[in-house]
């Protein structure tokens, strides 16, 4: 006798349905967090490459770093009569501008690590960085810059030899305001290897500052699950989580510690060449 093969019934599709749904449910979540993962790896790659660029440059140029934002020197054989020393380029003359003018649309190629980091311009941007291209803040509205990373402008030129270490509170009180004293800073202030390149918050200030320096109220990125990632002067990168309460952390509560004895402050703006060497001291009140 023929058999009569039965489908499946109601219920059991439901099942199934009810089965898929669970497994997307559970999996999803893991494949964007994985995926959110890999782009972080990107990133750190990004700042290592940049960073090996950094101590390369240095290399070649008796042990000092390349410049960063304004700094450009006459130069009568270069295009428009200067020659920019900017790691990332953006502040070439140009005629659009004039000297010290924005020009992000010349970041990066005309920065002077371009040369050391494969001339690949995906270096200089995090995968995770998906601003649209316009950004608008009230009433002004900026095309978003192609790169992500900045570096601190007070290392112009400086010698790597120069730079100890760098202070980062651990958290910014309620208490502490601009005009900060030894006392009160030292007693939150925790200590790393020298920063190089930072992962700056895009929409705070980098969006309309486009420039390549990381200084004033500048702020480190928490894209990355609320983190963000630094480069240090040996060429590692540490992506951690930054103070954002009860106050935000900038730049200018960043200090570089001296092999002279100095401690100045990460968000001074000393563009030109070698420009650290004058940089007073922030705290000469404290204890050596």
């Amino acid at each position: 006798m023929r058999t009569r093969r039965q489908g499946f019934t109601l219920i059991e599709l439901l099942v199934v349905v009810a089965i898929i749904a669970l497994l997307l449910s559970i999996l999803l979540p893991a494949l964007s967090r994985a995926k959110r993962h890999v782009r972080e790896v990107m990133c750190r790659s990004n700042l290592r490459q940049l960073a090996v660029g950094y101590t390369s440059y240095a290399a070649e140029w008796k042990g000092f770093l390349p410049g960063s934002d304004l700094d450009a020197t006459p130069d009568p054989a270069a295009p428009h009569g200067y020659r920019t020393y900017c790691w990332l380029g953006t502040h070439p003359y140009t005629s659009q501008w004039g000297y010290g003018g924005h020009d992000p649309q010349q970041a990066p190629q005309r920065g002077t690590l371009f040369a050391y980091c494969g001339r690949d311009t995906n270096v200089y941007k995090c995968p995770e960085d998906r601003l649209d291209n316009t950004v608008h803040s009230n009433d002004w509205s900026r095309t978003k810059v192609l790169y992500s990373y900045t570096g601190p402008p007070l290392l112009s030129g400086a010698s790597l030899n120069m730079l100890k270490s760098t202070l980062i509170p651990r958290e910014i009180p309620n208490r502490m305001n601009i005009l900060l004293n030894w006392g009160n800073y030292s007693s939150v202030a925790r200590r790393s290897q020298p920063w190089m390149i930072v992962e700056e918050d895009a929409v705070y200030w980098l969006n309309f500052n486009t420039s390549a320096g990381w200084s004033n109220e500048d702020s480190i990125t928490d894209r990355h699950n609320g983190r963000g990632s630094i480069a240090y002067i040996d060429g590692s990168v540490d992506t951690r989580k930054y103070p954002r309460s009860p106050r935000r952390m900038f730049a200018n509560h960043v200090f570089y510690d001296l092999r002279d004895g100095r401690l100045v402050e990460g968000g001074c703006f000393p563009v030109l060449m070698g420009g650290i060497r004058d940089l007073p001291d922030c705290f000469p009140e404290r204890q050596p």
